[in-house]
């Protein structure tokens, strides 16, 4: 299943205190850095696969204009034009507007530019201290993403034990990164020693750049965290310190697609838009990230996104342009059309979308590769579909472990001619220290082209220049949040092999980035089962994927199921069925209409179903029966797609392929 969204989506910044959580290492954190080894000055072996090449990328698919050449965008703005009078930012009402700006010091490309909280929070509060209208005292943090620690590691079946040094570049990480969690996630929602107003979230652009749906599942596990307390996300809009690869565009496509996607509210603050749309002299040049300039204008962006006025207002005296240019921006963001379309980009994430009833497939492993194909099988035969061993080339995809000094001959392999696609996977850590070290691994370890961890794996497909035929498994990722459910839940079934459930949350997240499709059962009443343990497995994976492929965290669970395994052909007299619902339930109605690619060849009854929240999880049956033709095969494919006003549910296409036997 698809979620192309054709009908072109608004965003409108509403004017509320809502603050982005924006990387910032504060007083009022933890300081949970762990055993800090220093700076990621990183030895690296080569160039560092993250440089801003945005291979990855693909077509730009946003509507946006651009940039304005250098027009003076803040020149004719009074300081409060077109707003109503000023919103209070102190949300909580205890008499302090805090506001925590969350963001890193260091990138995961070694020697790249990082987005520092430090000078935003520094500037924000500045604004905010000299604003005469807030009779209230203000605090704004800086919290810093980045963190390194060096750990035992066991690594290969025999467990050989190394000195390696983990580091932390992403939200996803920062979220789960072991070291002070309880306090930096209670922190988040505003029940440590500060009771936050606004949470301004930012993060690394070249992880923004590179894997933007990687980004975006780590923006709504902090986000989601932030809204358990009394403060407002908000999310930072950011944007390359040079535009060698992705450009602003894609920076403000990939910020409001993961806005939209979000599952609480979580405002834009386009400050990323309005450094793109300064005129050339405003931009200063320095080797930091963000500039003076840029910190300023970030902080006059989220001062104007929850006062609703210019920071120009504001006693303190930086740049009255950059200012009123900040609150133009917020002005002329608000309700405009971000992007059209479902996403194009090209990433390690992007859904493969094959619609094939049975799916081919390729291995040149050994146990740890059978033991994913077990949790494959096990996602297929809820599907109805088929897994078989090679075929006619090019067959749908080979899969294998990532790691090039491991057991090299057992990678994956991209050969176009013969796979698809291609999905790599980092290779678990021996179970020695492996329950220790894998909560470590998503971002990065040693240094920036080894690709045993997650981003490693995906980072390195995009420095080999492997796409658009290669894909990444993260299985660190789904591992660490099937333990947020079960903490007590471990990496291994043994000393070396991988948890029958986590091979099965790695079979689900397969099946759904291979496909798009969704076969995710109702949940078990039993917390305590395995039936249940398994279920949370398929769901960790499939939701997982979808955040990743579509930047939206909010998944619909779009069911679309043939009616059996062997159901892969339709005759004159012998029809097939697809059995249609939902796992999750919308917040109106959903309408899922039915069409074919070649109606000469196919009736399909009927054409038009209708959900409800009340029904959603009920299947609703659809028949196909072939018609007489002349020829003795023809192919068809049958599209379900959607109508809703509930945004997650609405623009979804699921689609399979038959075959007309007469």
């Amino acid at each position: 299943m698809t979620d192309d969204h054709n009908t072109p989506l608004a965003r409108t910044i509403p004017m509320l205190a809502a603050v982005f959580l924006f990387a910032v290492g504060c007083a009022a954190s933890t300081g949970d850095t762990g055993t800090d080894v220093g700076t990621d000055t990183g030895t690296d072996i080569g160039t560092d696969i993250g440089t801003d090449i945005g291979t990855d990328i693909g077509t730009d698919t946003g509507t946006d204009g651009g940039t304005d050449g250098g027009t003076d965008v803040g020149a004719d703005i009074e300081p409060d034009s077109g707003t109503t009078p000023p919103i209070d930012p102190d949300l909580n009402g205890d008499g302090t507007v805090n506001i925590l700006v969350i963001g890193t010091s260091y990138s995961i490309r070694d020697g790249g530019e990082a987005f520092s909280p430090d000078s935003i929070a520094a500037e924000l509060q500045n604004i905010l201290s000299a604003d005469d209208s807030l009779s209230v005292d203000v605090n704004v943090v800086a919290e810093d993403i980045y963190r390194a620690k060096q750990l035992v590691t066991g690594y290969g079946q025999g467990g050989d034990e190394y000195d390696w040094t983990y580091y932390c570049h992403s939200l996803a990480q920062y979220y789960f990164w072991p070291e002070g969690r309880d306090a930096r996630l209670t922190n988040l929602a505003g029940k440590g020693d500060v009771d936050w107003d606004q949470v301004v979230i930012g993060g690394d652009p070249n992880i923004v750049s590179a894997v933007p749906g990687y980004y975006s599942l780590g923006v709504n596990m902090v986000a989601s965290k932030v809204a358990e307390g009394d403060a407002q996300p908000l999310l930072l809009m950011l944007w390359p310190q040079n535009e060698n690869g992705a450009t602003i565009d894609h920076f403000a496509e990939f910020t409001y697609r993961t806005s939209d996607g979000a599952k609480v509210p979580l405002p834009v603050v386009p400050a990323g838009r309005a450094w793109g749309d300064l005129p050339a002299h405003k931009k200063d040049s320095t080797g930091i990230h963000p500039t003076p300039n840029g910190a300023y204008l970030a902080a006059a962006t989220i001062y104007a996104q929850i006062v609703g006025k210019s920071a120009s207002s504001s006693e303190y005296i930086y740049d009255d342009e950059l200012a009123d240019a900040a609150l133009s921006t917020v002005l002329d963001e608000a309700g405009k059309v971000h992007y059209t379309g479902h996403r194009t980009f090209v990433s390690p994430f992007k859904s493969c979308d094959i619609t094939d009833r049975i799916l081919n497939y390729n291995h040149t492993g050994s146990s740890s590769e059978n033991g994913i194909r077990g949790g494959l099988n096990w996602v297929l035969a809820k599907a109805h579909v088929k897994l078989e061993s090679g075929g006619e080339p090019p067959i749908n995809f080979n899969y294998g472990r990532a790691n090039t000094e491991f057991e090299a001959h057992k990678r994956y392999k991209i050969v176009p001619e013969e796979f698809e696609f291609s999905l790599g996977f980092p290779m678990q850590d021996h179970s020695n220290y492996g329950n220790t070290t894998m909560l470590y691994g998503l971002d990065k370890r040693r240094h920036g082209t080894e690709n045993g961890t997650d981003l490693g794996v995906a980072r390195k497909m995009v420095w080999d220049f492997e796409l658009p035929y290669a894909r990444a498994i993260p299985v660190r990722t789904l591992l660490l949040q099937m333990k947020e459910a079960i903490p007590e839940q471990s990496a291994y079934s043994d000393g070396w092999h991988m948890n029958g459930d986590l091979n099965k949350a790695i079979g689900a997240y397969m099946y759904t980035l291979l496909t798009g499709h969704c076969a995710l059962d109702a949940e078990p009443g039993d917390t305590d089962s395995n039936e249940w343990r398994s279920w949370l497995a398929h769901k960790t994976g499939y939701e997982t994927a979808w955040n990743l492929m579509h930047l939206r965290a909010a998944a619909p669970g779009f069911k679309v199921t043939p009616d059996s395994p062997d159901s892969t052909s339709v005759t004159t007299t012998e029809g097939a069925g697809l059995s249609v619902s939902f796992a999750y339930p919308p917040t109106g109605n959903v309408t899922v209409s039915l069409s074919t690619d070649n109606d000469a060849a196919v009736t399909v009854e009927p054409t038009e179903l209708v959900f409800t929240p009340e029904n959603h999880d009920v299947p609703q049956m659809v028949s196909m029966l072939g018609l007489d033709g002349e020829l003795p095969v023809e192919v068809y494919t049958i599209t379900a797609s959607t109508e809703s006003t509930d945004p997650t549910f609405d623009g979804l296409v699921d689609r399979w392929e038959y075959t007309v036997l007469r």
